[in-house]
Order: C-alpha cells, then structure tokens, then sequence
C-alpha cells in the first residue's frame, strides 16, 4: 500500500492508536484531509508515529480538518521537528495563525520547501 485515504471523520480517538501504529511502509501518501481528529488524544497518536518514523517515506500529507486549533498545530509542530528531516513534498494545512504556520514549516524539518523558494 503506497497511498492511504481515509473518509470524512473516519478516525476518532479510539481508532487513531491503532491506525496510526499499524501505518504500512513505504507510504507514500496519506490523506487525513477531512478526518478531523477532533481530540487530543487522537492527534497525539498521529504525533507519536511521526515521531516514530511511521512518515518516513510520505512524500504528501493532507492533514486540512486534522490540523485545526493551536494545541493540534503545537503537538504537529513539536513532532515534525522531532522527526527531522521529512521527505513531504506536498503539505495540506488548515492553519488560522501565521506564526502557527511558521512553527511547522522549518527548513530543516520540510527541506523540500526551503529548496524551492
């Protein structure tokens, strides 16, 4: 399996452990785009597999619903930076704070950006 889509609000808080542990190797896309993980709990379980490595080889990540309010954003931010440097190419974000946004998108957590400005 190389590209994962998961329907509207298809992960909840118990179901997002068990998912995100269980993601497959070599993904390389994953589509959180309209699952809106809606507890801390659940996007502390997505955090937790980034920073295991479980997005390794991602190359697009659509996180549009599951990354709203600042705790969601601090928790993404805190693990991406722990998972440095990620090979995500493509980046879907639903951010209402600039400097939010600034503390995700760091050159040496998304390399791909800083090389195409």
């Amino acid at each position: 399996v190389k590209h994962l889509t998961f329907a509207d609000n298809a992960i909840g808080s118990v179901e997002a452990p068990l998912i995100f542990q269980g993601l497959p190797p070599f993904l390389e896309t994953l589509n959180l785009e309209d699952c809106s993980l809606g507890t801390q709990e659940a996007v502390g379980a997505f955090a937790a597999a980034v920073r295991e490595g479980k997005l390794a080889s991602v190359r697009t990540l659509k996180l549009s619903e599951a990354s709203e309010g600042s705790e969601s954003v601090q928790t993404l931010a805190s693990a991406f930076e722990a998972a440095k440097p990620l090979k995500v190419e493509n980046l879907t974000l639903k951010v209402n704070t600039r400097c939010l946004l600034c503390s995700l998108l760091k050159k040496e957590v998304f390399p791909v950006f800083a090389e195409s400005g």
